[in-house]
């Protein structure tokens, strides 16, 4: 299986699950945990944080969830 763009992100930038959370807010305001990074880098990214996690790490929406914005083209 090909390594998860997010998770080659954070090892090159040195961030722990914890720290790459801290780069994002939920819902109630607080930082996303471990674990849903976790889930993030080992599954697929939510639809709808795809646009987020494009603006905090440049990492291309078309290569996080490829099936979804195939072209490589903004929208």
């Amino acid at each position: 299986m090909a390594r998860s763009p997010l998770k080659k992100y954070r090892k090159e930038n040195g961030l722990s699950l914890a720290q790459l959370g801290q780069m994002f807010r939920s819902r109630d305001g607080g930082p996303f945990n471990k674990m849903t990074i976790s889930r993030w880098e080992n599954a697929k990214v939510p639809l709808h944080r795809v646009l987020a996690v494009e603006r905090v790490t440049g990492i291309p929406r078309y290569i996080l969830r490829p099936e979804q914005y195939a072209t490589g083209k903004r929208r």
